[in-house]
């Protein structure tokens, strides 16, 4: 079976990691997998890890503009794109083009028009609003699927609630390869307790509520912990140089620049996980589809807390795998990682250190993930 996946990142974070990892996992005698993508450092790292690839850069983003211009740029290459990549699908006898995200849902629906082939949508897209330009696109992307995937219970019912037909969608959680995604035999003792925040740097993702959090820590908790920004901007724009230097004003105004590192992003996130994390927060401030961070950093029975929006609250259970916080109230999270912290190389701690663990190896192993993706491409073309 031949399966082509759409992706319009030149950067890469969760979604195209986890796209990544279903494709090294299928089987490839049964599966042959390529990528069309924009050429950037995700189509660089896909060359590097022998996934293959098709480079268009006419698979833009559906980000809309401002002004008139916009507009028509956007148009013209969605168009020169559609058509370029419907003609390799037909010239190429693919069976299944998969978007990898609500960013080429559209892209898709029309190659899968096109081509008479059949379009699966994977959807790892923040939660929509009920009404909106988002969801009447999503509405009509899910018209030209012939299936839907969610990673998380909670992005299935914002699909439901902007009334997409239930019966077309189903949850498939991300998976790990478990046997290198592992706690360390020896474990690393940081000299202070490193929190680490990791994924692309967005007001939505929450780190002004994690500054604020640390703000309000005593003189004592503070002198005793890192945090590690470990990401950075997508787009370099002008609102995220504004974000940026909110944030850097607010760490000089409250002298917090000593504790809190900018470390950028890691192409190996496995052994910064083994080494130099001890807590890992999600604190996004919308719901987020399904942290990868999150249920990586438990894979390595590292402590995480997460704020209760979203796929969060269905991978953490309350002081028993790790904490939930109050998306609304920094002085929340500011408490729980005062009990962190205390409490560290307690008993209480290193159980659900060990919890964790077991929560990824039950709901979020790779070869169960892989499994439940070859049934819907196994019902999608029968």
């Amino acid at each position: 079976m031949k399966l082509l996946f759409l992706c319009n990142m030149k950067k890469y974070s969760g979604g195209e990691l986890v796209m990544e990892r279903l494709i090294l996992n299928l089987d490839s005698k049964s599966y042959q997998s390529i990528i069309a993508l924009p050429e950037g450092e995700f189509s660089a790292r896909c060359i590097v890890n022998n996934i293959p690839v098709l480079i268009n850069n006419n698979i833009p983003r559906l980000n809309r503009g401002e002004g008139k211009i916009n507009y028509l740029v956007y148009l013209l290459k969605l168009f020169k794109g559609i058509l370029e990549i419907s003609g390799y699908v037909k010239r190429n006898g693919f069976d299944i083009i998969i978007a990898n995200s609500f960013g080429v849902s559209l892209h898709a629906g029309l190659i899968g028009l096109l081509t008479g082939r059949k379009v699966l949508w994977i959807h790892h897209h923040p939660v929509f609003q009920k009404e909106g330009i988002n969801a009447s696109i999503a509405r009509f992307a899910s018209r030209l699927s012939h299936s839907v995937v969610c990673v998380s219970n909670a992005l299935k019912r914002s699909l439901i609630d902007i009334r997409i037909p239930e019966q077309k969608i189903r949850v498939i959680y991300n998976g790990l390869d478990l046997d290198s995604f592992r706690p360390l035999k020896n474990d690393v003792v940081n000299e202070k307790i490193t929190i680490s925040i990791v994924g692309i740097i967005s007001k939505w993702k929450g780190h002004q509520y994690l500054f604020n959090a640390v703000h309000l820590m005593s003189r004592d908790i503070k002198n005793r912990i890192l945090i590690d920004v470990v990401g950075g901007f997508i787009h370099n724009s002008p609102n995220d140089l504004k974000y940026k230097h909110e944030l850097d004003d607010f760490l000089a105004r409250y002298n917090l620049q000593k504790i809190v590192r900018f470390v950028g992003y890691k192409h190996d996130m496995k052994p910064y996980y083994g080494t130099k994390v001890d807590v890992l927060v999600n604190c996004s401030q919308e719901p987020e589809p399904l942290g990868t961070t999150i249920y990586e950093a438990m894979s390595f029975e590292k402590i995480v807390i997460v704020t209760d929006l979203g796929g969060n609250v269905e991978i953490v259970s309350h002081l028993i795998d790790g904490f939930i916080v109050d998306h609304r109230s920094p002085l929340s999270l500011a408490q729980c990682l005062t009990h962190v912290v205390n409490n560290y190389r307690t008993a209480e701690i290193e159980g659900i250190r060990k919890n964790a663990r077991k929560k990824v190896t039950t709901l979020f192993d790779i070869k169960t993930s892989v499994k439940s993706y070859m049934k819907v491409f196994d019902e999608i073309v029968s």
